[in-house]
């Protein structure tokens, strides 16, 4: 195969010079026509095994970087799946309470009666701050006797402080749901 190192294109192998720039031409993997004896002959690589070897790398450079998009795609879902299944560990834990209602007794400042309504088994929690102070309960409800559901009620006191603030959560739908009643003053009411 004869090409013509000017212009960059092959020649027919019958041909002297080229067609386009009337410059000699050349062999692949020898030197210029007509220097077939200098020190220069074989110098050249094979123009075609470079081609051949560069396609080659260029395959395997692009498998290697499809082969990482996949493991990034794979990855990305995997973690995805991960908080997703942490999200609902962490929702499901809770109960779904249906009726929530929160008053004053009106026997000893700083009480709060609290009663509702269990839908299903899981945990309730009451979250109440009063003077800086933070206190919470837990209701898992009576799991061992499988009574998880109907109506509970407990009374709450606290300080003698009758400005505190309660907080119910519970599960509604696929996320956690919050219920806050501020007492100030002798009166309660919802301050959400």
């Amino acid at each position: 195969m004869k090409y013509c190192p000017k212009c960059k294109i092959r020649m027919p192998s019958e041909a002297t010079e080229c067609k386009q720039c009337g410059a000699p031409l050349r062999t692949v993997g020898a030197g210029a026509a007509g220097e077939a004896g200098s020190s220069n002959a074989g110098a050249e690589p094979d123009l075609s095994m470079q081609l051949q070897g560069l396609q080659h790398e260029v395959s395997r450079s692009r498998t290697s970087m499809i082969l990482a998009a996949a493991v990034a795609i794979v990855l990305s879902v995997l973690f995805v799946l991960l908080l997703i299944g942490l999200h609902f560990y962490h929702v499901l834990q809770y109960a779904e309470v249906a009726q929530v209602e929160v008053r004053l007794p009106g026997n000893a400042p700083g009480e709060a009666e609290i009663k509702f309504v269990r839908r299903n088994a899981g945990k309730v929690e009451f979250v109440r701050e009063a003077a800086g102070r933070t206190e919470t309960l837990i209701d898992h409800g009576r799991q061992e006797s499988g009574d998880t559901s109907g109506e509970k009620s407990f009374v709450w006191s606290g300080t003698d402080s009758n400005d505190f603030t309660i907080r119910v959560r519970g599960r509604s739908g696929w996320g956690t749901d919050e219920k806050v009643w501020e007492a100030k003053g002798g009166k309660i009411q919802r301050a959400d």
